[in-house]
């Protein structure tokens, strides 16, 4: 399943359903988190340019749900998929986000950044 940070206060509601892997291209944040610790989730992060190989992955639309109610960004849709990729792990089922990690990173640079110019 694609998501973007819209999706976000849906994470447990997908956890919910039983969706162990979500694809996605955006950052989510600590909802998901906990979401994917409390359910065994992951989210997977889509390489930027493979959109091409990611269409040709996709071998079939196995059914989708909710596509009337919510539309078609909002939908869940089953994919039957071969070879799908480059896909890179950006939160995991442990709590780990890379994220966040990015976050702490940046902000630490800030601050120091900040202190060289006193």
């Amino acid at each position: 399943m694609t998501v973007v940070i819209r999706m976000e206060a849906h994470s447990h509601f997908l956890g919910r359903l039983g969706v162990k892997a979500i694809v996605g291209y955006g950052g989510l944040g600590d909802g998901s988190v906990q979401a994917f610790k409390k359910y065994g989730m992951v989210y997977l992060l889509a390489a930027p340019g493979c959109g091409i190989l990611h269409d040709e992955a996709v071998k079939q639309v196995k059914r989708d749900h909710w596509l009337e109610e919510m539309g078609m960004p909002e939908a869940i849709w089953m994919l039957d998929v071969a070879e799908l990729g480059p896909l890179m792990v950006g939160m995991d089922s442990e709590g780990a986000s890379i994220f966040q990690a990015i976050k702490e990173e940046g902000l630490k640079k800030l601050d120091e950044l900040a202190k060289s110019w006193k």
